[in-house]
């Protein structure tokens, strides 16, 4: 498990990123007799996976707060918000974390399962990325969600901010052809990403994007672009263009 460190902190100061783990991973980790981590290791890289799983907001104030013990006046000052609004995120949070994370470590660890709302939900993300949809892609996110891009620093909050970055830097006429592969990652819905290469005549690999999913909706999007990863995950380096259309 390796680390992502980006070349600045942005405004929550996001200073390391997990790489994520698909789930065959976690269940080779969990299983194998001569498993390369022990359980104290297991457990601690379970608390990270679930704690990456928060929004950027929501893990900073838990981190502040119940790791590093600080007052909520203190947190409020410091992300320049409302103490209401930062007990609001850690209370959100630690009911999160509750749900992902159990002291049993990778073991523990399970997909969501495939419940047909969230099949449904999730078939509809697919083909809005793939169709450059942004007003249906953007009606599944819920209306404080993020989007981010490590190793790059920044990151996007809010539906209307998300929304530029797509059209700007997502959804681009002639350049923004999509394919999404499903997976799974982190225990949450994932997908691997390849983008149209014209000059290959195929969509190649662009990245790994993580979902975390909240009462229906979509609350986090993290898009790892390191083109590394979808090597030592095993996957495809492209996919031929025959094999994929973006029609009904």
């Amino acid at each position: 498990m390796n680390l992502i460190a980006p070349a600045q902190a942005n405004a929550l100061g996001e200073p390391v990123w997990f790489e994520p783990l698909l789930d065959s991973q976690i269940a080779d980790l969990s299983t194998a007799p001569d498993a390369v981590y022990s359980l104290r290791e297991s457990v601690s890289l379970a608390f990270m996976i679930a704690l990456q799983g928060l929004p950027p907001h929501q893990r900073v104030t838990l981190i502040l707060r119940d790791v590093l013990d600080w007052r909520a006046t203190e947190v409020a000052e410091f992300l320049d918000l409302s103490v209401p609004a930062v007990n609001s995120a850690l209370q959100r949070a630690r009911a999160t974390l509750a749900k992902r994370y159990h002291p049993l470590g990778l073991e523990a660890i399970k997909a969501p399962a495939l419940t047909p709302p969230l099949q449904a939900l999730l078939d509809r993300y697919m083909r809005a990325w793939e169709t450059s949809d942004l007003e249906t892609l953007l009606t599944l996110l819920r209306e404080d969600a993020t989007f981010s891009m490590p190793p790059q620093p920044q990151w996007y909050s809010g539906r209307d901010d998300i929304g530029r970055f797509f059209q700007t830097g997502v959804f681009i006429p002639g350049v923004g052809d999509w394919r999404l592969v499903p997976t799974f990652a982190n225990a949450q819905p994932a997908y691997a990403l390849y983008r149209f290469n014209p000059s290959v005549s195929a969509h190649t690999y662009f990245g790994l994007l993580i979902l975390t999913l909240d009462d229906g909706v979509i609350a986090s999007s993290i898009a790892f672009v390191d083109p590394a990863l979808g090597a030592r995950y095993g996957l495809p380096g492209e996919l031929p263009l025959t094999e994929w259309h973006a029609g009904p």
